[in-house]
């Protein structure tokens, strides 16, 4: 019997997303039928792969099987990685939900890194100084940031307003508002000035304080 003694390993580098109609590899030969999502992974013909498996090979992902799509190119394969086949039919907007959920994700964390100080700091210069000036410095900084936010603030909202009264949508695979990320990031901006001003205030108040 055939025992295999050896596997190539490589990393998915890229996932973009495909309408119905729309086709990946040489001569097209994949086109889809549905909407999909494409995981790109730089191995191909030159590292060792047979060019027979394209539209018939698999690859593991995590641990599981997806199907190879599309013709094997010298240095780079793509597979069909759509909602991982969930009862066989794929599930799309994928992707477009995973963009979205990234920008509700990073603008309502940072207020929370600020406020538990679970962001890394680096402070080469403030260590060597004075405990005064070093709460000095800390004031400033944070006040700058706190503008900073302040103006991506107010240019988010703005954004997200005209996208609201557009009714703005994306053009992936399927039609999501756009909106509701957008109106995020000046909320999540708002509170991580809000507690930059706060932690400002804490430092100035360490200042004036004597001792």
């Amino acid at each position: 019997s055939l025992r295999p003694v050896m596997s190539l390993t490589s990393r998915v580098v890229a996932v973009k997303g495909l309408r119905p109609g729309e086709a990946v590899g040489y001569g097209s030969r994949f086109r889809a039928d549905a909407p999909a999502t494409i995981a790109v992974v730089p191995a191909g013909y030159a590292d060792g792969l047979d060019l027979r498996i394209g539209q018939r090979g698999q690859v593991l992902i995590r641990g599981r099987r997806v199907p190879l799509v599309g013709a094997v190119s010298m240095d780079m394969i793509t597979v069909d990685v759509t909602g991982r086949y969930v009862f066989s039919s794929p599930i799309p907007g994928t992707l477009e939900f995973t963009e979205f959920l990234i920008v509700f994700v990073v603008f309502f964390s940072i207020a929370y890194v600020q406020l538990t100080k679970r962001h890394i700091c680096v402070e080469l210069v403030t260590q060597r100084l004075p405990r005064r000036a070093a709460d000095g410095l800390a004031v400033v900084v944070l006040v700058i940031a706190a503008v900073f936010f302040a103006l991506v603030c107010w240019q988010s909202w703005n954004s997200a307003v005209s996208s609201l009264e557009y009714l703005e949508a994306s053009d992936g695979l399927i039609q999501i508002p756009v909106y509701p990320p957008k109106f995020a990031i000046p909320f999540g901006s708002a509170l991580i000035g809000l507690q930059l001003l706060r932690d400002a205030w804490k430092r100035f108040q360490s200042l004036i304080t004597p001792g």
